[in-house]
């Protein structure tokens, strides 16, 4: 069985799903087999990035979670050979009933494991959504890693103590950091002792404010392989599979 990887944000905004799609596939390109599973049920958008039109996308992870059809049923191949992805509904009515209704927790679980088994996977992302949620607490809980994305500013700070007492300290789940949106007024180097310091948890690395990248459409890292933001995503997937090998 694969390893299991939950990337998470304390509030929305930090650009966590484009994150996330952009190490999974720079690990697909490494000749791994990896899943993303967008569990953003209330804002999914991880779909935008693999270019698939909402209305291509169906079966999602809703219909699964409904009990329409199995999970295997929802999952798609992308344009990033070794890269499968379990799509969240868009569509309207799809949010609302889940906002309204909610979905059994333990069902997404078995979902996760079984995509895992089916595909062969070595590495399974699951892109949360942010806050603290019943359904995503469990999700952190059967996670090798969680990585915590966070901005520099005081409440992603004050936000991201709270999930490391939560995942670190209580669930004994593995924490890394990855801090993006970084001005480039900001010394890179004390910032990265500042949050070691405070944290205790180690920082995966640094993205720096970029329109180009937060505001793409696809992949980034793979339609600029020579951006140096592409660079950092190659040098962030290495890093996890040492990490994750240990």
């Amino acid at each position: 069985m694969g390893k299991i990887v939950t990337i998470h944000s304390y509030r929305g905004g930090t650009g966590k799903s484009n994150i996330a799609v952009n190490i999974a596939a720079n690990l697909a390109s490494l000749g791994q087999r990896v899943g993303l599973i967008d569990t953003d049920l209330n804002s999914p958008g991880a779909h935008i990035l693999f270019d698939i039109p909402p209305e291509e996308i169906t079966p999602t992870l809703n219909d699964y979670l409904r009990g329409d059809c199995t999970i295997i049923d929802t999952i798609k191949t992308s344009s990033v050979a070794n890269l499968y992805f379990v799509p969240a509904s868009p569509r309207e009515i799809d949010v609302i009933t889940i906002a309204k209704e909610g979905f059994a927790v333990e069902k997404l679980v078995d979902g996760c494991y079984q995509f895992m088994e089916a595909f062969d996977l070595d590495y399974l992302f699951i892109d949360t959504h942010p806050g603290l949620h019943q359904e995503t607490l469990l999700l952190i809980s059967i996670s090798d890693l969680l990585i915590i994305v966070l901005r520099p500013d005081e409440q992603d700070f004050q936000g991201t103590a709270v999930m490391l007492d939560i995942a670190r300290d209580r669930l004994g789940v593995a924490c890394i950091l990855l801090l993006n949106f970084i001005p480039s007024s900001i010394e890179i180097n004390t910032l990265q002792a500042s949050c070691e310091k405070i944290y205790r948890a180690s920082v995966l690395g640094f993205l720096p404010h970029s329109e180009a990248f937060f505001g793409s459409k696809g992949i980034f890292s793979m339609q600029h392989r020579d951006h140096d933001i592409s660079q950092k995503f190659q040098a962030f997937a290495e890093d996890l599979s040492q990490l994750l090998c240990n």
